[in-house]
């Protein structure tokens, strides 16, 4: 799954060079492991990825936000990681349907 994240991240120009790109993935894969697709970044996603990396949740934010504008998207950081969480479970269930049809 961490390796679909890093692709679709990649596509968007968002590589591990950039700083946040650590943290948008560990946000897409927590969403996707937990299933919630709808979260409230601030309060369910940024205090875990914090505690996590031993850093604050303003850190967080900020490198997510930053690595989101060098993409080029003009999109805020909830909206952003809700598009790749759909995305990349998209993705994913197709991949199960064509391995379950082979």
């Amino acid at each position: 799954m961490e390796q679909k994240v890093s692709q679709e991240l990649w596509s968007l120009g968002i590589t591990s060079r950039i700083k946040g790109d650590r943290y948008i993935k560990e946000a897409i894969l927590l969403c996707i492991e937990t299933e919630n697709y709808n979260p409230i970044l601030q309060l369910e996603i940024y205090p875990v990825i914090a505690e996590k990396n031993n850093t604050t949740i303003a850190s967080v934010e900020r490198l997510i936000r930053y690595a989101i504008a060098k993409s080029d998207r003009k999109i805020n950081n909830r909206d952003f990681i809700c598009e790749m969480v759909e995305k990349i479970v998209r993705i994913d269930l197709g991949s199960a349907v064509l391995t379950m049809k082979l």
